[in-house]
């Protein structure tokens, strides 16, 4: 007769607790059971996230959004089940249940239990009697929690055969990966944040096997070195310190340095921090750190090319970009002829005078102005007065010469937001002549 098992299970999660070291971190509670579970499959999942911190740290608690992954790794082929959580009341224990057929078995044969926690965490259930597991290398996490995707736990079971198997199965579930948790403070106040990167020169990314087994065995592993925590538009307040949690494979980290990239509406900030000696990521535990932007200069080179290979001017009140992304606004007088080679663009010609043109652009926040270069040509041995001003106020000058290609630079070492770069006065043999506009580059600091 074909025999199936509901298995009841025991996920003693109730008891697992994160707990907290900014002074180093303290093992994590050893987990007990709760409650008897009822074993099931279908659809929704099942998350578990991190509760209000305590006396002996932060509690796990479940909830029924996203599933757990159950399998009998020691049977060919391997029996997999992917099962929905039922969470206690207040999320301490959960339930959850998967139906498996033994049809053919002995009473004698063993069975061996693993079921890791969420089931989207796991890339295959290996015949090698183990999952592979991948910590996630894109994660958001909430204000007080991890990523739910990356909050990566495992259990076993080896205690029963087919015919000892009883109604309810303990498992006791462990944290697989390393937590960590970090202070973001040093942005302008009108930022917002869109995603930090942390950069490491060790592995904390990627797949690992629960339980673990050698890569001289399973294969080799995907893994990497690059987390990206996404931050979903968080305002910045002055001085005010932003948390955000994250998983990683656990490591050590100590003496080791980090690059961290915090990308913003204002451009990203960069700063390399450095491990004290001794600092670890350990499975089960929260490390914790601090991450101050303070006083990070950032250099930054703007060019905005002009012709068909950047910006196309074609109209007396034209717009263009950038590399940055700046927006320069192109303005003439009296023009009447336009045209645009692969990179310049010509304003008036021969029987086309034009007066004056004016570039400008607005930087997002006020910068000290490191260089300003232009480069420009007269059409029919046109003259006129060329000026780079840092918010009105002139720091160089220099003129047209003819057909001639004249390159102006100009290093005002001034703050300022507003760049402008003006020629006027322009005027050619028998008053016809155009000019030519190549680019202009800016170079400042913020």
């Amino acid at each position: 007769m074909k025999r199936i098992f509901n298995f009841l299970c025991l996920a003693a999660i109730a008891a697992t607790t994160l707990v907290a070291c900014s002074k180093d971190e303290t093992p994590v509670k050893k987990q007990v059971v709760i409650k008897t579970v009822n074993f099931n499959v279908s659809s929704p999942d099942t998350k578990s996230i991190f509760g209000d911190k305590e006396t002996e740290g932060y509690p796990t608690i479940w909830t029924a959004d996203q599933q757990v992954k159950i399998a009998v790794v020691n049977i060919n082929p391997v029996k997999v089940a992917d099962a929905d959580v039922t969470p206690s009341a207040d999320g301490r224990s959960a339930s959850f249940a998967a139906d498996f057929s033994f049809d053919g078995y002995d009473d004698d044969d063993d069975l061996e239990f693993v079921s890791v926690s969420p089931a989207c965490a796991v890339d295959e259930v290996s015949n090698f009697g183990c999952m592979v597991a991948s910590v996630p290398a894109s994660q958001t996490p909430t204000m007080n929690s991890v990523d739910q995707k990356a909050h990566i736990m495992g259990a076993t079971n080896t205690s029963y055969s087919v015919g000892t198997l009883p109604s309810s199965v303990k498992l006791n579930f462990n944290h697989q990966v390393a937590y960590g948790k970090f202070m973001l403070k040093g942005f302008p106040e009108d930022v917002t944040i869109s995603s930090i990167e942390l950069e490491s020169t060790e592995d904390i990314v990627g797949q690992f096997t629960y339980p673990a087994v050698p890569e001289s065995i399973i294969g080799s592993m995907s893994r990497g070195k690059k987390l990206t925590i996404n931050a979903s538009g968080i305002s910045a307040e002055s001085n005010n310190s932003m948390v955000f949690w994250f998983a990683i494979l656990p490591v050590d980290l100590g003496g080791k340095t980090v690059k961290v990239t915090v990308n913003t509406s204002d451009g990203p900030y960069e700063k390399n921090i450095t491990f004290p000696s001794g600092k670890k990521f350990e499975a089960g535990k929260v490390a914790s750190f601090k991450i101050d932007m303070t006083g990070i200069v950032r250099e930054w080179d703007a060019t905005i090319q002009f012709g068909n290979s950047g910006t196309k001017i074609t109209s007396a009140n034209a717009t263009g970009t950038d590399n940055l992304g700046n927006t320069w606004t192109i303005t003439t007088a009296q023009p009447s002829y336009f045209y645009n080679a692969s990179n310049f663009s010509r304003i008036g010609d021969e029987g086309y005078p034009v007066e004056s043109i004016t570039f400008t652009t607005t930087l997002h926040r006020t910068s000290k102005i490191t260089g300003m270069t232009v480069k420009f040509s007269g059409t029919d041995s046109a003259k006129g007065d060329i000026a780079l001003k840092v918010d009105g106020i002139s720091k160089k000058t220099g003129s047209l010469d003819g057909d001639f290609d004249v390159v102006l630079s100009a290093t005002p070492g001034v703050s300022g937001t507003v760049l402008t770069v003006t020629v006027t006065n322009i005027d050619a043999w028998g008053g016809n002549g155009g000019v030519e506009a190549y680019y202009i580059n800016v170079k400042y600091e913020n």
